[in-house]
């Protein structure tokens, strides 16, 4: 059975996928996975798993050793019109940057996130080796 937290963005990406079926790149830090209870982080890491089989799915995992610069999860959306929309989670929930500085550094941010994590299919070895 899966928990809550997991059913919840399950709904989430599946509503998104069926409407407008975007490439998702996932990066975060491998202690996101480890430093859960254990049927949470067993969850996460099988629903991961079974994402990364679509071809418009990646996943990149940030080693334990390496520094982190964002604490809070953010969300960028690269739009078709050549935009981009950054989106942060907070106490209040989740809030839009409006200033394209913010949105400039959040997106440098993420791009040195990406560049530091592991490539998608050492991920995805790493992720198997968790729960299987």
């Amino acid at each position: 059975m899966q928990s809550p937290q997991v059913m919840i963005s399950l709904s989430d990406y599946d509503r998104l996928r069926a409407t407008h079926n975007p490439w998702i790149v996932a990066i975060f830090p491998v202690y996101a996975l480890t430093c859960l209870p254990d049927q949470v982080s067993h969850d996460q890491v099988m629903r991961l798993l079974s994402l990364t089989n679509r071809e418009r799915v990646r996943v990149h995992l940030i080693p334990e050793d390496t520094p982190v610069s964002l604490v809070a999860p953010v969300v960028l959306f690269h739009q078709r019109d050549g935009g981009t929309v950054a989106a942060g989670e907070h106490v209040r929930g989740m809030e839009t940057y409006d200033d394209p500085g913010d949105v400039e550094r959040l997106t440098a941010q993420a791009k040195r996130m990406l560049g530091a994590a592991l490539p998608a299919i050492r991920s995805r070895t790493l992720m198997e080796g968790m729960w299987q």
